[in-house]
């Protein structure tokens, strides 16, 4: 059940602009005696949030299954990168020193994220210890996440620039350098976390490259990796409530999480 809104910082919020009303925030989702923690990410090309699609019905779905979770609305449009990973990446903190406080363990922190979301999850994930602005004792915290889940998300900005969301985040005409920092599958290392990923053939939004590319350099880095492919439905399955074949990544994701996470 939803608390109040939680705001990722009380003041000095970095690359604040004042002209634009957007506040980042988490919305807490919580349950009693969690198995893990998830911080979920909606998607929405980075120009509005599915939330309630990809961020309300998931964090019902996880805590039906024991999860506590919080949904994080981050800046978007005409915000730029880095800021929605500066927003992800506090968010993690912010679970993190809460977790006495709603009795989850700091030390089995998921994030799950969708389309657009699913790449902030992948920056999360590869790039948790970016250098960000730190305000205050809540950035001692570790941003890492101890587990990503990525669902049909956007991973290559270098391969797929004119298609991807990568025109909003960092801007047009840029160099194959400026678009591979933040596309994930360059950037991971022996340090990610664990990564699950599932995907749709038929996604006519985010080729089958993206997650293929993803796994491809998680398996060279010899990081745990669950790589699921469905060959039917469309982009934007959500939990996939409505459809029982691709909705079994739900139950592909605990186990993977059961795994990993150690609950």
């Amino acid at each position: 059940m939803s608390e109040n809104r939680i705001k990722l910082w009380e003041k000095n919020i970095p690359f604040y602009d004042e002209s634009i009303d957007q506040i980042p925030e988490i919305e807490p989702y919580l349950v009693e005696n969690p198995k893990a923690c998830i911080l979920v990410i909606p998607g929405g090309g980075y120009t509005w949030l599915a939330y309630e699609h990809e961020g309300i019905k998931v964090a019902e779905e996880f805590n039906r299954r024991g999860f506590s979770a919080f949904v994080l609305t981050y800046r978007i449009k005409p915000y730029k990168h880095p800021v929605p990973l500066t927003d992800a990446l506090r968010a993690i903190r912010v679970i993190r020193s809460l977790a006495d406080k709603h009795g989850y363990d700091q030390n089995k922190i998921a994030v799950v994220g969708f389309s657009a979301g699913g790449h902030l999850t992948a920056c999360t994930a590869t790039m948790f210890d970016r250098e960000i602005p730190k305000v205050d004792e809540i950035d001692e915290f570790s941003s890492r996440p101890d587990l990503a889940m990525l669902s049909y998300a956007v991973i290559d900005y270098v391969g797929h620039p004119e298609k991807s969301s990568s025109r909003y985040m960092i801007g047009e005409n840029t160099s194959a350098y400026e678009r591979a920092e933040f596309s994930p599958n360059y950037n991971v290392r022996e340090n990610t976390p664990p990564t699950f990923i599932w995907h749709t053939e038929e996604d006519s939004l985010v080729s089958l490259d993206h997650p293929i590319k993803m796994a491809e350099s998680l398996f060279a880095k010899k990081v745990p990796c669950e790589l699921h492919i469905f060959p039917y439905g469309d982009h934007g399955l959500g939990i996939g409530a409505n459809d029982p074949y691709n909705g079994r990544w739900v139950d592909f994701a605990e186990a993977f999480m059961k795994k990993y996470l150690n609950f």
